[in-house]
């Protein structure tokens, strides 16, 4: 599946922090990572260029090689779906996440979105977007509930969440 398939089908979440959605364009990428004989899968976006993001992720010992981009007009937008993507991820796939605190870090930065297999490729990909879009809806009615009972508590949402 590329990533524009998967992300034109995926929800938008109304309670991701929000980002300055002005300014220069942004890309999300998926990238596949070698290092120390581990291949690993990274998902990320960038304000910058896509080259300079690649060259600084492949600046340590391991290589990068990008293997899918979207291009948004503005890198804000290219955030949001980033999250969207790592929340669909971390609810479908959690087996696949590297935790790099127990196996070490492979890239100078971005090592929290790294996935020990390719996930696009995966060819239970369909059915779990289908159960993860099935889920959505309580999901954020769940958020709701939790924000309303957090502001009865606090008097307001502070300013985080304005």
């Amino acid at each position: 599946m590329h990533l524009l398939d998967l992300a034109n089908r995926l929800p938008s979440d109304p309670y991701l922090p929000a980002r300055q959605l002005k300014g220069s364009p942004g890309y999300l990428y998926y990238l596949r990572v070698r290092g120390e004989a581990k291949l690993l899968y990274k998902i990320g976006y960038t304000s910058g260029t896509l080259d300079r993001r690649v060259v600084e992720l492949g600046a340590g010992e391991a290589t990068v090689r990008l293997v899918d981009y979207l291009e948004f007009p503005t890198g804000g937008e290219a955030y949001l779906m980033e999250q969207r993507l790592h929340l669909f991820f971390r609810e479908s796939y959690r087996r696949f996440r590297y935790d790099y605190r127990l196996k070490g870090k492979i890239l100078p930065s971005g090592n929290t979105e790294l996935y020990t297999r390719d996930i696009l490729s995966l060819p239970s990909i369909e059915v779990k977007l289908v159960e993860y879009l099935a889920g959505f809806s309580g999901m954020v009615a769940k958020r709701q509930r939790l924000r309303e009972s957090y502001k009865r508590r606090r008097g307001g949402y502070g300013k985080y969440y304005r």
